[in-house]
């Protein structure tokens, strides 16, 4: 498909998924851009919890671009209001509070996205004769009759030895007292045209579905459908995925002419697993989502909601890595 191609067919929702023109400003008042040859050009936002917004490879769209372009972080997200402001992007983190449908104490998906973070750290240059950037940051969790956490990430982006897209994300949560911090977290990862497409293959190693609910317009959920004009959606939980002896598990998202992304992430502290698919024209979206609390079913239903607890003076560890292979490189 070409780009015309991708608008006419409705596989993208706002015409900067194509082409965009940045004065630095950005969507939410600051963007850090990272470019490595060969491998990604990212956006990676500060004041929306260091997350990554737009991001492209070999000039293509990666990341899935939502309708909404009001990006501005809310002072509260309560209720739904988190969708009012979800632009999209490569990632958009989820939790600390909750994630999932709103609760009694806390919005839709939580408040992550919309904290201001600070970086600490930018650095880019060749290392082992490969180009590649860093960004670190932190982002408080602090209130001032609760608990105190923050969350130190670093993102770094390279080339590996087989010419791929290296994406490494690896998130720390320091609890800094007083007691436990309950951390749920879920990461949206967020995909979209010409990477998924109707006929793009999601293979899951191993897993059992379930659906959150049926979705008529998403037969199969391991293969991209002919897209739909009503407005649906799909949430499937995958259970059980194999666990590469690294730790980790690893989903491959496959496109017709074999492009292919690999999104893996550690199964100690990610052990739930969620997909989501929207089919209709202008959302047209998939998306990857490991999790270390449920997002719905029985465990749910647990006093704590299955939300981890992390003690007093300890931290907790979460990684995720995207892996970009272009057609005919072997190492899928």
């Amino acid at each position: 498909m070409d780009a015309a191609q991708l608008w006419a067919g409705g596989f993208v929702a706002r015409t900067e998924a194509l082409a965009s023109v940045s004065d630095g400003a950005g969507r939410s008042g600051g963007v850090l851009r990272a470019r490595v040859a060969g491998g990604l050009d990212l956006e990676v936002l500060p004041d929306r919890g260091f997350d990554i917004g737009a991001a492209c490879y070999s000039g293509w769209p990666l990341a899935w671009v939502s309708p909404v372009a009001d990006a501005r972080p809310l002072d509260v997200p309560a209720g739904d209001a988190w969708l009012a402001r979800f632009a999209g992007g490569l990632l958009t983190t989820c939790g600390p509070e909750n994630i999932g449908p709103p609760t009694g104490r806390a919005g839709l998906h939580g408040s992550h996205s919309h904290r201001p973070g600070r970086p600490v750290e930018l650095r880019s240059g060749v290392r082992d004769g490969r180009p590649f950037v860093l960004l670190a940051g932190t982002v408080d969790y602090a209130a001032v009759l609760g608990p105190t956490a923050r969350l130190d990430r670093v993102i770094e982006s390279t080339v590996d030895e087989r010419g791929r897209a290296v994406l490494r994300v690896a998130d720390e949560i320091v609890n800094e007292g007083p007691g436990p911090f309950p951390a749920a977290v879920l990461y949206h990862v967020n995909l979209g045209a010409p990477l998924v497409r109707p006929g793009t293959a999601i293979r899951w190693p191993g897993t059992r579905r379930t659906e959150r609910e049926p979705c008529p317009a998403v037969p199969d959920p391991s293969t991209m459908p002919e897209p739909t004009d009503q407005l649906t959606e799909s949430v499937v939980a995958h259970t059980g995925p194999r666990v590469d002896p690294d730790g980790r598990v690893r989903v491959h998202v496959i496109a017709p002419d074999g492009l292919t992304v690999e999104v893996a992430w550690t199964a100690d502290t990610l052990p739930y697993s969620y997909q989501w698919t929207v089919p209709t024209r202008r959302r047209w979206a998939l998306g990857i989502e490991p999790a270390s609390a449920p997002l719905f079913g029985p465990d749910r239903a647990a006093a704590d909601a299955g939300i981890p607890a992390v003690p007093m003076g300890t931290v907790r560890r979460h990684e995720l890595t995207l892996t970009v292979t272009p057609p005919g490189v072997a190492g899928r």
